[in-house]
């Protein structure tokens, strides 16, 4: 005869094949997670920082109803992904595994991310996007003088760069 097993078994059972389900999308969840602990960490500090709006419990505790909705919106995508989507996307990448969710979860990322960028260039009155753009430049113009260095044979720049400069 088999053996007899109790609820909470079952329980542990169930509870363990859910969690084994979500395994392979566990760090998209982290992902999305740390942008909005990110998020959620930068408006707590700008807000004890600046003297004229004061810290709320009560605005904090709206943080856990938008956890909330984003992991099961993940999930719900991440269900859709396995039974529906991939069976179509493997038909044409076979590397492609859990696109939507993948998506999905990009997709919140950068709506706590800009959350983010807006709060830093308010309180520290930067401009990310120039502090990005000149960064870029000067690092062309390193590449550049890397690649001219690099294209000369013995190590030093030839007639013609040196001309240019």
């Amino acid at each position: 005869m088999g053996k007899e097993q109790n609820a909470g078994e079952v329980i542990f059972w169930i509870f363990t094949l859910f969690i084994g389900f979500f395994l392979p999308v566990k760090g998209l969840f982290i992902a999305v997670g740390a942008s909005i602990s990110l998020d959620t960490f930068l408006g707590i500090y700008f807000s004890i920082r600046s003297k004229s709006s004061k810290f709320s419990w009560r605005r904090f505790m709206d943080v856990f109803p938008k956890i909330l909705l984003y992991t099961v919106i993940l999930a719900i995508v991440h269900v859709i992904d396995v039974y529906a989507i991939d069976a179509v996307v493997k038909s044409f990448v076979p590397n492609g595994n859990y696109v939507m969710t993948l998506l999905i979860s990009i997709l919140f990322m950068i709506f706590e991310f800009k959350s983010s960028r807006v709060k830093v260039e308010k309180n520290l009155n930067i401009d990310i996007w120039n502090i990005i753009k000149g960064t870029t430049s000067k690092l062309k113009a390193i590449r550049t003088d890397l690649t001219g260095l690099a294209s000369s044979q013995d190590g030093t720049i030839d007639q013609n760069q040196q001309e240019n400069n």
